[in-house]
């Protein structure tokens, strides 16, 4: 009789930790959709900037780059490529393509820091050599970045260096900044 009760005892204790083990599976699997559902861009590429994982990004302009996100400001992407760094506008951006294994799109945060004109007026105090792509516009404008202003770059065209060119912020989608 008592091994009889201590079966019973020890079926309705199993039974119960399946339970459990269930219960905390179907949580787990409902706080990853609700993070999945609750996904921005700017907390997925703030997930992947930390992962440091490699991507390939393609923007509207139709551009694609290779690299790793190595920063996230206001408005803007930064990704290191090969040949410099490429600052891609976030609303700019068409797909994000990481190289490797990561999980679906679960990050919420908000994108924080600086904005694309602070960081370009970064490099034009460095006179850097940039490829700048507009919404709209063909061929990029390419030359020296010689300021960045609250709306407007000056750019010393490769080719005409008498007469700088002026490019509007806002319509701006990417920047190659070549490495010094």
């Amino acid at each position: 009789m008592a091994d009889e009760r201590d079966d019973e005892l020890l079926g309705l204790l199993d039974e119960s930790r399946a339970d459990e083990v269930a219960g905390e599976r179907a949580r787990t699997r409902s706080l990853r959709r609700q993070a999945e559902a609750d996904a921005t861009v700017a907390g997925t590429l703030l997930d992947l900037v930390e992962a440091r994982i490699p991507v390939t990004v393609r923007t509207e302009s139709g551009r694609t780059h290779h690299g790793v996100l190595a920063g996230l400001g206001d408005d803007v992407a930064v990704l290191e490529v090969r040949t410099g760094t490429v600052l891609v506008r976030l609303s700019g951006l068409a797909v994000i393509r990481p190289h490797d294994r990561v999980p679906p799109a679960s990050g919420d945060r908000p994108a924080g820091g600086a904005r694309l004109v602070e960081l370009l007026a970064d490099a034009a105090g460095d006179r850097r050599r940039v490829s700048i792509v507009c919404r709209g516009a063909g061929e990029p404008v390419s030359g020296e970045l010689l300021a960045a202003g609250a709306d407007v770059l000056t750019v010393r065209l490769d080719g005409d260096r008498r007469v700088p060119c002026y490019v509007r912020a806002d319509a701006v989608v990417e920047v190659l900044i070549d490495r010094a």
